[in-house]
């Protein structure tokens, strides 16, 4: 990856946000799969979580894609040795929420 993390910042309801760019590359001698995973969904308007609970959120089996996202790669899932794949991230804000999502 050439990005750790995504920041689409704070959205009215209903609006798109600018989309993103990564860019993925295998520097393996072998094929690697690749998906886009959420971790979390924070549903709380006011995004106020316990240390507790964010913990245990943490440690839940990564979910499917939120419908707020859409990823568009032009290719397979799978990357071939030495291969490098951009991959676009939308993001349309449809309820408050706070995402955690991750490229696997």
């Amino acid at each position: 990856l050439d990005s750790e993390e995504m920041d689409f910042g704070r959205l009215m309801m209903n609006l798109d946000a600018e989309d993103k760019f990564i860019r993925l590359k295998n520097p393996s001698a072998l094929p690697v799969r690749w998906q886009f995973l959420c971790d979390s969904a924070a549903e709380d308007p006011v995004l106020q979580v316990s240390a507790e609970a964010a913990v245990a959120q943490q440690k839940q089996a990564p979910q499917e894609v939120p419908k707020e996202f859409s990823v568009e790669a032009l290719g397979p899932d799978t990357l071939a040795p030495g291969e490098e794949r951009d991959v676009k991230i939308k993001f349309r804000a449809t309820r408050p929420a706070k995402f955690a999502c991750a490229l696997r």
